[in-house]
């Protein structure tokens, strides 16, 4: 078969996108029909539906858009990407992101009301220091939030800076703890920020890897190279298991 022939059939393939389109449209082109053939009360009822259904299934799509984005390719549209890993990692991040939001309110709460901030503040009313009050305050405060932002990167976030990597113009990156089951969930979604400098996928391990810039260690022996000597198609091994914890400041490195 020509270049041609495989682009015209690759070009035929159906999609679940097709078949919704389809669907809607054969639908709305045989009651369209039926509305102008007919009179009375069932023309008005065949307009309303005409005019409702295109509603419904515009809330059907859009909801299975927020909820269920994989179910509208098929299988040929992955290309070299693992399916099965790519759903998991879709459900399990719509999952674990609920959770995010209750602990970042539980650290700011918890040091706004602590006893430590209710104190500095009590001591500084009762000193009545006049008009320094209102800056005493401030500086308080500013000290809180400045515990505050500590306390939510070390309980909740790592940071991952790519200018070791990719120069200058790379980015750092503050990335929710929680929202990882796996270790190769996390890799993924860090090549996803680093695939706009070309870096190459599937080369964890290889040609680039993360580095604590605290210890200095090199976290190399993870991913689908680590899953690959293990027969596993990927890296299941929560991140704590490889030495990844909350509040590490990581540095994406080359290895070659």
């Amino acid at each position: 078969m020509t270049v041609e022939g495989n682009k015209l059939s690759a070009a035929r393939t159906l999609t679940p996108l097709w078949v919704v389109s389809l669907f809607v449209s054969l639908t709305e082109t045989v009651l369209g029909i039926g509305v102008i053939q007919t009179t009375g009360s069932i023309q008005i009822a065949l307009t309303v539906f005409v005019m409702v259904f295109p509603l419904l299934i515009a809330g059907a799509f859009f909801a299975i858009l927020w909820h269920k984005p994989y179910v509208f390719y098929s299988p040929s549209e992955y290309a070299h990407q693992d399916v099965r890993q790519y759903v998991e990692a879709m459900q399990s991040r719509s999952r674990i992101d609920s959770k995010l939001f209750p602990e970042i309110e539980h650290v700011v709460r918890s040091q706004l009301s602590s006893s430590t901030v209710i104190t500095e503040l009590t001591e500084a009313i009762s000193r009545k220091a006049g008009d320094r009050i209102e800056g005493q305050i401030a500086k308080i405060l500013s000290s809180v939030a400045d515990r505050t932002v500590e306390s939510i990167q070390d309980e909740n976030f790592l940071t991952v800076d790519s200018r070791k990597l990719v120069g200058e113009d790379g980015s750092m990156w503050r990335i929710p703890y929680s929202r990882y089951v796996t270790t190769s969930e996390l890799l993924d979604n860090i090549w996803f920020l680093l695939d706009e400098y070309g870096i190459p996928p599937y080369q964890y391990g290889v040609v680039w890897a993360l580095r604590d810039k605290t210890t200095g260690r090199i976290l190399k022996d993870m991913g689908r190279t680590w899953a690959s000597r293990h027969g596993e198609s990927f890296d299941k091994r929560p991140l704590s298991e490889v030495g990844i914890i909350p509040g590490m400041y990581l540095e994406a490195i080359p290895l070659k």
